[in-house]
């Protein structure tokens, strides 16, 4: 599952996979813009029936016309799956020494020929109609478009972007965005001639399509927002990166060191240092809990001397303990 709802919260549960008329298809290759698909996996063995899940979803796509490209990063791939995607003629298999995500990404793209490109993580799935209607929300002046997306949990889906944040975004990109992450691995698709390659070029331990979504902003990028869903994720294990202490503090890394100097209207800098004032806090409250005091005392000093006055409650926790 690639980086999701950092920024806000699920929304109400809208209906699944009605992509809206977009007219005859026709069978896979027979018509439509040319699309590549991009999917990075370590091909673990664990891995090996979601992978498959994510292959058939972009298979089973029509309206465009296919280059599906498999990045096998890292040296935990299971032998037999590589076999096993390597003898599909209309898979394009890479293999990259490189245990990371974005290398991943990166690697796959520089292979790309499509007239637009797109990604799909090992563990997530397009549903019907997918890249045809991405593909026919483009104009001139486009460079990005960005779809809705499901979340599954427990059988059911639900919308990962609340509706009433959806309905502001193409009104309002930067500041919709930093109320709800809706720009997502799976969610969108470029047209290569305007997005370069090197915008991938990244090396993040997290967070990296956040950073991506402001380095696009800051290129000049124009991105179109469309409220059906043409994804779903699944949903992530209590031990994931996203409710870790180590991805909270590298969030003040990210912002200090990649978002804020990427050159930005001064009104979405000023967003995203509450952004970064709002995670002192929550680095602090990591800090506590893992019993380390005084790297609380410092991440909350910081907090709100850099603004953060709304937390100076938050002071009583670290003198009780």
């Amino acid at each position: 599952m690639g980086e999701m709802g950092e920024m806000g919260e699920m929304g109400e549960m809208g209906e699944m996979g009605e992509m809206g008329e977009m007219g005859e298809m026709g069978e896979m290759g027979e018509m439509g813009e040319h699309v590549s698909v991009i999917i990075p996996t370590m091909c673990d063995k664990a891995r090996g029936a979601l992978l498959r899940r994510a292959i058939a979803s972009v298979r089973a796509q029509r309206g465009v016309r296919l280059e599906v490209i498999v990045v096998v990063n890292g040296q935990r791939f299971e032998p037999d799956i590589v076999d096993e995607l390597q003898a599909r003629p209309e898979l394009r298999v890479l293999q990259l020494d490189e245990g990371n995500v974005s290398a991943a990404r990166l690697h796959g793209l520089r292979h790309a020929s499509g007239a637009f490109f797109a990604f799909l993580d090992d563990d997530d799935e397009f549903l019907d109609g997918a890249l045809a209607r991405r593909v026919g929300l483009f104009r001139p002046g486009i460079d990005v478009v960005v779809s809705a997306g499901l979340v599954r949990r427990g059988g059911h889906d639900t919308p990962l972007v609340p509706a009433s944040i959806a309905a502001t975004v193409n009104a309002d990109i930067a500041g919709s965005f930093l109320r709800c992450n809706w720009f997502a691995s799976p969610a969108s698709m470029f047209r290569a001639g305007a997005v370069r390659a090197d915008l991938f070029d990244m090396r993040l331990q997290y967070f990296e399509w956040t950073y991506l979504f402001f380095r696009l902003l800051a290129e000049g990028m124009r991105m179109h927002f469309d409220d059906t869903p043409t994804y779903r994720v699944h949903a992530d294990t209590p031990a994931s990166a996203s409710k870790s202490a180590a991805y909270a503090a590298f969030s003040l890394v990210l912002f200090r060191d990649h978002i804020l100097p990427l050159d930005l209207p001064a009104t979405v800098k000023r967003a995203l240092r509450k952004k970064r004032v709002t995670a002192l806090n929550v680095v602090s409250q990591h800090e506590l809990q893992a019993g380390r005091r005084l790297s609380a005392w410092r991440a909350h000093i910081e907090c709100v001397l850099r603004g953060g006055v709304q937390f100076l409650p938050y002071t009583r926790h670290l003198l009780l303990r």
